[in-house]
């Protein structure tokens, strides 16, 4: 099937899609919105629940889930919607506070440490 026409018969799959599961007076855009962040927030919590509750580095336990950042290791960008791939991959992701989010950017950037560098200068610290 041509692009064309792949893109044709999506655009009226989901047309009628959404006629069939819309609110009442809700537009197009208010209704792609809400089902995008219903989705956001259905996979957020699962890949929480996998990585845990507290910060890596310090311990802190968000008390809300959206003071909570979900890190790379690598350090490398990633799409924050990209969820299932946080969930595929698992153990390339952590969980860090904001202030520890911060700083171990902070390091990863202006010392070019790795992310085991990282954890061990942590536990080094810890240790004095």
């Amino acid at each position: 099937m041509p692009k064309r026409d792949r893109r044709d018969y999506m655009k009226k799959y989901m047309r009628e899609y959404m006629m069939r599961y819309r609110k009442e007076n809700e537009t197009y855009k208010e209704y792609t919105k809400r089902k995008r962040h219903e989705w956001h927030v259905k996979h957020r919590k699962k890949a929480l629940s996998v990585l845990g509750e507290n910060c890596k580095i310090c311990g802190y336990k968000g008390v809300k889930s959206h003071s909570m950042i979900i890190h790379r290791k690598g350090g490398k960008p990633h799409c924050t919607s990209d969820l299932l791939g946080i969930i595929r991959n698992i153990n390339d992701y952590v969980l860090l506070c904001c202030p520890c989010h911060k700083a171990v950017h902070w390091i990863l950037k202006y010392f070019g440490f790795t992310w085991e560098q990282v954890v061990s200068y942590k536990k080094e610290i810890k240790n004095e």
